[in-house]
């Protein structure tokens, strides 16, 4: 039939690509030093490959007993077997920003498979700066010398997850009694005002009561002023015992607004008792998010000097990056005083917790203004190929939802909300 559309070209193309993604080892690259992630490589230096076959030594098991570990160790073997491939081999870069040019403008790497954070400046691909300060994608001067801001024009893949910049702080001591209410200027000013008011009616009251009823207020400045000062007490407090009273007009008239006015005084008491205790409660919670610390005492420190200045320097806070360029490091400054803050990815920062416990008793970790996504990144022909690239994200879209997953989250990231992002990122941009 002359409309007849033949299905041999279509199915030559397919048995083409399958027939060259099985000769084809793929090639997945780590960076070691993501929390969440240890290695062990015992004389060997950085980078290291390993040929590795998942269906023979299992995930991220070893023949001479090295091993993987950490969120994305368990999640990578599970998505390359939904993906299909198991023929690969893992190369481990050190630092992210090598990882990601060896992926992206290299092409060394299929598949650069570490939480890489979205940024505008690892998307951008023209070499020169935007009107918005977003550095230009250039080349090294030194292929053995690759900085962070070489990673660029990437094509990130289906995101692990959302977060957010935050930093880990000293939690706050909330102890707020009585007395620290008490002991607040806004009480102590109506304390003061009621002495002053309390003696001054005193002497009204004895002054027109002196010579009616001497009784009970004494004429003598010394007898009487303290009977006097006796029932003003009384009366203002609603509590009224009837040992004294006045008896002349001018006395009642004033013991009658005194009385009403003892109504009002302890009203305007207790409220400023019960919103001092409540303002203090607020003030020793500490700071809500990034944004509220203190300019002039805050002191972060962060494993990255692109960190600092790409979150910390447009809120104008004082950060420096740690000795070791490591959470770890920046940990024990936290810990000695020497920093007042660790800044770095959220879920890293939780990821403190798994490892020592008994840090959530002394710290908090407070949310910065940035709302980031956590990705993969493929080189160009890995996106080309549908076995790579598509498989790859449609595994991991799959692993996603679930119980795994969040499991796998829950163990490694302590309390992290990877529902707080708003936002999502197709995959394959850049």
């Amino acid at each position: 039939m002359p409309h007849q559309i033949s299905l041999l070209p279509v199915a030559l193309f397919w048995i083409a690509i399958t027939v060259l993604a099985d000769a084809t080892q793929v090639k997945v690259c780590l960076v070691p030093s993501v929390p969440g992630m240890t290695y062990k490589i015992d004389g060997s230096p950085v980078p290291i490959s390993i040929p590795k076959n998942a269906t023979t030594l299992g995930p991220w098991g070893s023949a001479d007993g090295n091993r993987f570990t950490g969120f994305v160790a368990d999640l990578l073997p599970k998505v390359l077997d939904r993906a299909g491939i198991t023929d690969y081999n893992i190369h481990v870069y050190k630092s992210f920003g090598e990882l990601l040019y060896r992926t992206s403008i290299t092409g060394e790497c299929d598949v650069g498979f570490t939480t890489f954070t979205v940024t505008a400046s690892r998307l951008r691909c023209q070499n020169t700066t935007s009107n918005t300060g977003v550095e230009g994608c250039t080349p090294p001067d030194d292929d053995r010398n690759i900085m962070a801001k070489h990673g660029c024009c990437a094509h990130f893949g289906v995101p692990f997850m959302g977060d957010t910049i935050g930093a880990m702080v000293p939690k706050a001591v909330n102890q707020v009694t009585v007395f620290h209410a008490l002991a607040s200027i806004q009480v102590l000013n109506i304390i003061s005002f009621c002495i002053v008011t309390i003696v001054i009616v005193a002497h009204l009251v004895w002054f027109f009561e002196r010579i009616d009823n001497p009784e009970q207020f004494p004429p003598s400045y010394l007898d009487g002023i303290d009977d006097a000062i006796w029932w003003s007490c009384t009366t203002v407090t609603t509590v009224g015992y009837g040992d004294k009273y006045p008896i002349s007009n001018g006395g009642r008239m004033i013991a009658l607004i005194w009385m009403f006015s003892g109504v009002v005084f302890l009203g305007l008491f207790a409220g400023a008792v019960s919103s001092s205790m409540a303002s203090q409660a607020n003030a020793n919670k500490g700071v809500a998010n990034l944004q509220d610390m203190d300019k002039s005492t805050s002191k972060l420190c962060t494993p990255s000097v692109y960190y600092g200045k790409l979150y910390l320097d447009p809120l104008s806070l004082q950060h420096y990056q740690s000795s070791q360029k490591s959470v770890a490091s920046c940990l024990e400054d936290l810990k000695k005083g020497t920093a007042t803050g660790v800044l770095y990815d959220t879920k890293d920062l939780r990821y403190q917790f798994k490892i020592d416990p008994t840090l959530m008793a002394k710290y908090t970790i407070v949310p910065g203004p940035n709302e980031v996504m956590m990705a993969p990144a493929y080189s160009p022909s890995a996106l080309k190929n549908p076995l790579i690239g598509n498989a790859m994200n449609s595994a991991l879209t799959e692993i996603k939802t679930e119980s795994f997953y969040g499991d796998l989250i829950d163990d490694y990231y302590p309390h992290l909300d990877t529902r707080s992002c708003k936002w999502w990122w197709a995959w394959g941009v850049g």
